[in-house]
């Protein structure tokens, strides 16, 4: 037999989840002759509870949150909701207590919508979804305080002018070069740069032979850097020898771009579709996003040059 003290040698922990359903049972007690007041006298029930049986807000919450922020379809969402919790709710309940939520946020998502509009600098972007098994297209307005989504059947100026921050936008817009956004010629636009690093990628690997855009990749990250080390100091502008090296290199690569792939010049009309530069929107892009507007910027908006859909296009 072992003698001594023993102690904690090592611990292990299991962690779980238990799932309950409580149910509440409210009663209105009813007094047939009130003696005090000779006639009958009924409690009341909590104003929230409006029905002889309904679902408490914790259950409306989950449900709410995995058909929207889960993206879990109303029918799955039943699904889920009657094999965990052994409650039949019905697919029509799920769909009316994502709609009374919505409800109950409108005033919440139209201040958010009017922050967007008076924004000073805006990221815009687009994105396909489901809706109805049909393709629709997710329209987002967001700057580092607010994010406003809206959603419809089309991608183009149409779907943007329906989501309605970009028609009355007034600010800086930054985006990517989807042409539909030149389409807002009286506002400032500044072309996102992650989409240019994305597609000066593409150039390089696919044409190895425009040796500019390899160039122009590590100009744009040497910006970057620049930039994060002056915010780290910070610093509300770069050096004057910094602006003045960034944009001579910077010009030299544009004009190197367009002296590699100059504008095509048609003597007639061929039946057919044009055929596509295969880098010239790309060089458009980078020559109006100058380095005030791409990496250099830090809080001085004045630099962010604007932009019309013909100095992009051609």
């Amino acid at each position: 037999m072992c003698k001594g003290t023993a102690c904690i040698a090592e611990k292990r922990h299991v962690i779980d989840a238990v799932v309950t359903v409580n149910v509440t049972e409210h009663q209105a007690l009813e007094l047939p002759v009130c003696m005090l007041h000779g006639d009958t006298r009924t409690g009341a029930f909590p104003s929230d509870v409006k029905a002889t049986v309904q679902y408490g807000e914790n259950l409306q919450a989950l449900a709410v949150a995995l058909n929207t922020v889960g993206a879990v379809s109303i029918k799955r969402t039943h699904e889920i909701l009657s094999g965990v919790f052994n409650i039949p709710i019905a697919t029509g309940t799920v769909s009316s207590m994502v709609k009374r939520c919505a409800d109950s946020l409108s005033e919440t998502v139209g201040k958010i919508k009017d922050k967007m509009i008076g924004s000073a600098l805006g990221h815009f972007d687009e994105t396909g979804t489901r809706v109805d098994k049909k393709l629709w297209w997710v329209h987002g307005a967001s700057n580092c305080e607010y994010t406003y989504l809206d959603i419809s059947p089309k991608r183009g100026t149409a779907g943007m002018g329906q989501c309605g921050v970009l028609p009355e936008f007034k600010g800086i817009a930054m985006h990517d070069c989807w042409a539909s956004y030149w389409n807002y010629p009286d506002i400032q636009h500044a072309v996102c740069c992650a989409h240019l690093l994305r597609e000066l990628t593409g150039i390089d690997e696919n044409h190895p032979d425009q040796k500019w855009a390899s160039a122009f990749i590590d100009l744009l990250l040497e910006m970057k850097k620049a930039k994060e080390k002056a915010v780290e100091k910070g610093k509300d502008s770069l050096s004057y020898y910094h602006y003045h090296k960034f944009d001579k290199k910077y010009d030299e690569l544009i004009e190197q771009a367009w002296k590699e792939n100059p504008l095509t010049e048609t003597t007639e009309k061929k039946r057919g579709r044009k055929k596509k530069e295969k880098s010239l929107p790309w060089q458009n892009a980078l020559q109006i996003t100058r380095p005030q507007s791409a990496f250099l910027s830090i809080t001085s908006m004045s630099r962010l040059i604007t932009t019309r859909r013909n100095e992009i296009c051609g």
